[in-house]
């Protein structure tokens, strides 16, 4: 079901942080708008549904993401992956979702061989004064991040990366997990990077 434009096609997935559309948060422009304003030569869709986890993003990853046969296909999921990560041992929430991503990548490879790929690292900040359930799903969050760059180096993908930066800069990220309109500047601007190295 190719989108009919004859520019190459740009798909993002995610949860509502691709969305930029945060509950009851105004931040203006969602990164990807920004980068849709600088890659005008392309044709971008946002698939992104608010309050998704990697599971349900995997269950929809024809329907809202390969049978569009996507020339570009960007991913940021884990938010909401972590959010319930105390349901579980530490670690297991992440293993889960890396079993996901590994077989979403492998679908996406078989059915487009030449199929770029990016992800996004999922980002979290904290202060000093959180609570335990907070701090839990940020340790969760530092080990989902370890394992994605350890999936995505394994099958070639491209990998924004974001924590450090917001680690420096923590007054972009509101309520621990939203940027900002700047952050999502930053975003756009680190993926751009990426997507020209692809080329």
């Amino acid at each position: 079901m190719k989108v009919n434009d004859t520019r190459k096609l740009i798909l993002f997935q995610g949860d509502e942080i691709t969305m930029g559309k945060y509950p009851g948060i105004e931040i203006g422009n969602s990164y990807v708008s920004c980068i849709q304003d600088k890659l005008r030569q392309y044709e971008i869709l946002n698939m992104a549904e608010e309050d998704i986890d990697s599971f349900v993003m995997y269950s929809r990853w024809d329907e809202r993401g390969m049978d569009f046969l996507p020339d570009v296909f960007s991913v940021l999921i884990g938010k909401n992956d972590i959010a319930d990560a105390k349901k579980l041992p530490q670690g297991e929430t992440a293993r889960r979702c890396m079993v996901l991503l590994k077989t979403a990548i492998s679908e996406a490879k078989r059915i487009n061989p030449d199929i770029k790929l990016i992800f996004i690292e999922p980002f979290m900040i904290v202060n000093e004064d959180e609570s335990n359930s907070v701090m839990f799903m940020k340790a969760e969050m530092i080990l989902m991040q370890s394992e994605l760059k350890k999936l995505v180096a394994e099958h070639k993908c491209c990998f924004v990366e974001t924590q450090d930066f917001f680690d420096k800069n923590k007054e972009m990220i509101l309520e621990n997990f939203y940027p900002n309109a700047t952050g999502c500047k930053f975003i756009a601007d680190e993926w751009i990077k990426c997507l020209e190295a692809l080329r």
